[in-house]
């Protein structure tokens, strides 16, 4: 688990109870566009076993992003993922970064993005982190071009 205190945020590991809060974000027609080349279409429950798979099997690393309480329960911000790319060993990595919408414009992304690109490379050894940045996700945009 990591913590970002300044952010009262930290990012641990995928759990199969975060499917929930996942499945939401893929198919809120307002999220969905800015994070996946999917079309956006109703999907049954059956899909979320295709995000565990994919959190599971094809990432270096995936973190759901959650408040940190003083006295509640967690509250489910986002994930990110390092996603593999090409064959084992190359090095090469993509990011992902999602945010439930009622924490956007919140300077979350800039802080989690530039912790997970240093991580990448400081510790995972990775050579190359790409990113695509689909149209319309003009936050995402302002963070690129800050690193």
């Amino acid at each position: 688990m990591f913590t970002l205190p300044e952010l009262e945020l930290r990012l641990r590991p995928f759990r199969h109870s975060d499917l929930d809060n996942l499945y939401k974000q893929e198919v809120d027609i307002e999220v969905a566009p800015l994070m996946t080349k999917r079309f956006i279409t109703p999907r049954s429950e059956k899909f979320k076993d295709e995000l565990r798979d994919e959190a599971e099997k094809e990432t270096e690393m995936f973190c759901i992003i959650e408040t940190i309480p003083r006295e509640a329960a967690p509250e489910f911000v986002g994930a990110t993922a390092l996603w593999k790319r090409g064959e084992a060993g190359m090095r090469h990595t993509a990011f992902l970064i999602v945010l439930e919408k009622k924490f956007w414009n919140k300077g979350y992304g800039k802080h989690i993005t530039k912790f997970m690109v240093d991580y990448a490379f400081r510790h995972l050894n990775m050579h190359r982190i790409s990113l695509e940045v689909f149209e319309g996700n003009h936050g995402l945009s302002e963070v690129v071009s800050i690193l």
